[in-house]
């Protein structure tokens, strides 16, 4: 994004770690921060204890992690160097986004939440804010926490569902069939199965056509639109 000026927001004297499970994300990421004057990327991690650790040897400036939905490490990062209080200020980066994901990133300790798809401005942006001292979302995430206040019922909904059904539900708003949603969470297709039929009855839809319904309304899908 740009300033009122339409210049990209200048950024200096940077000391950044990359934290990413994808090995060309963090390259890549590497490489267009390497054209940024002042900004120097200092270590790069897949995360868990290799990245805290590079975080307390190194003490940057900041710290860009990546976090998803249904995966802990991302987030555990981002408390785990919060809790440090050395001063490093930690941009939590995704490809998804709704409203957990987003509250959860902040009150894990995050500085600012931006969804990959706004493009590297964004994130140049929100360095720029959180060391300054502000926080930053960025507008997929400003969108889903302003949507959760004109839909407060939708929250009654999420606290019946168990953090397992929580889970099914977002793949199942994204389209993906049993199969696939229970290779990615490590359990049987009978087991998802059961899941799903457990939510038709605890959100009263059925169908699946329902259920990723409700999962949209709710906001739950992480698809970003």
């Amino acid at each position: 994004m740009n300033n009122d000026g339409g210049q990209l927001y200048r950024i200096s004297d940077i000391r950044l770690v990359l934290v990413d499970h994808d090995c060309m994300m963090r390259e890549g990421l590497a490489a267009l921060f390497g054209r940024e004057p002042g900004v120097e990327v200092v270590g790069s991690s897949d995360g868990g204890s290799e990245a805290l650790d590079l975080v307390d040897k190194l003490r940057p400036d900041l710290v860009v992690v990546n976090v998803s939905p249904g995966k802990t490490e991302g987030m555990e990062v981002v408390r785990a160097i919060a809790q440090e209080g050395v001063g490093t200020k930690i941009i939590a980066l995704s490809a998804l986004c709704n409203r957990t994901i987003v509250a959860e990133a902040f009150r894990a300790g995050a500085d600012a939440y931006v969804v990959k798809d706004n493009g590297f401005s964004e994130l140049v942006r929100a360095i720029d804010r959180v060391l300054s001292g502000e926080t930053h979302l960025c507008s997929h995430a400003y969108n889903v926490v302003i949507e959760q206040f004109r839909n407060p019922a939708d929250d009654n909904n999420k606290s019946i569902l168990t953090d397992r059904e929580y889970v099914v539900l977002q793949h199942i708003g994204e389209g993906k069939t049993s199969k696939e949603i229970a290779l990615q969470m490590d359990l049987s297709s009978k087991t998802i199965d059961a899941s799903r039929r457990h939510l038709m009855k605890k959100l009263e839809v059925d169908s699946l056509a329902g259920l990723v319904k409700r999962a949209l309304a709710m906001g739950m899908t992480t698809l970003v639109s």
